[in-house]
């Protein structure tokens, strides 16, 4: 009854993947993966939670969880509860993108990190998976995020002086599972260069269908 993609639900989402896996039997049902920009992101974010069970990856550009938050994007009251449920029993692997420049969606500071959308997202994803959550951050460990993150790197690009990416991942045991990439000096529109970084993410990891488990397939 309405034209809004919002309208489908998460449910209706799941639908429509159940039909495209029966219509073209060519597609992997175990490496079925989510990503969006902006709202994207928050729906995307909000997937991988809610259907943890159908996805192998989910990832987010410019969009986290907020508090308050309704309809398909969902709160992060919710969202925290229900990753509480399933903490250490499902793994998702969550891939962040970040612009520090965003001012719709801002990143954080020293000053207002607290309850900022895009540190819920982490701290949700970390409670899920059974990782140590990071709540509290320190600027001196890390002056991008705030937390010590392993295989930190810093990527120059082509796309203007200042704008390069920051990457690091925090691990649970041997995996992955949560990436961050932050593209300094960068506002809320789409960052070509981080769709590769995302796929080499998401493409470590499928999704047993018989029992829903994770697989993680290191890159080489």
């Amino acid at each position: 009854g309405s034209r809004n993609y919002g309208a489908m639900g998460h449910d209706g989402v799941e639908q429509v993947l159940y039909q495209l896996l029966a219509k073209y039997p060519q597609l992997d049902p175990t490496r079925i993966y989510a990503e969006g920009l902006s709202a994207g992101s928050m729906t995307a974010t909000a997937l991988g939670i809610k259907k943890s069970h159908l996805f192998a990856a989910v990832g987010g550009h410019s969009g986290g969880i907020f508090k308050g938050a309704r309809g398909l994007f969902s709160n992060f009251d919710a969202m925290w509860d229900e990753a509480t449920q399933k903490r250490g029993a499902v793994e998702m692997p969550y891939c962040s993108v970040i612009g520090t420049a965003d001012m719709v969606v801002p990143y954080f500071t020293p000053d207002n990190y607290k309850d900022n959308s895009y540190l819920n997202a982490w701290n949700t994803y970390q409670q899920m998976n059974g990782m140590d959550v990071v709540m509290d951050l320190d600027f001196e460990k890390d002056a991008v995020f705030g937390f010590t993150l392993k295989d930190r790197q810093s990527v120059v690009t082509n796309k203007g002086e200042g704008i390069r990416m920051e990457i690091g991942q925090h691990y649970k045991g041997e995996k992955p599972l949560v990436r961050i990439v932050a593209v300094m000096d960068y506002g809320h529109w789409n960052f070509m260069p981080t769709a590769q970084v995302m796929w080499d993410f998401f493409k470590q990891f499928s999704r047993d269908p018989k029992t829903k488990k994770l697989i993680y397939t290191p890159n080489k």
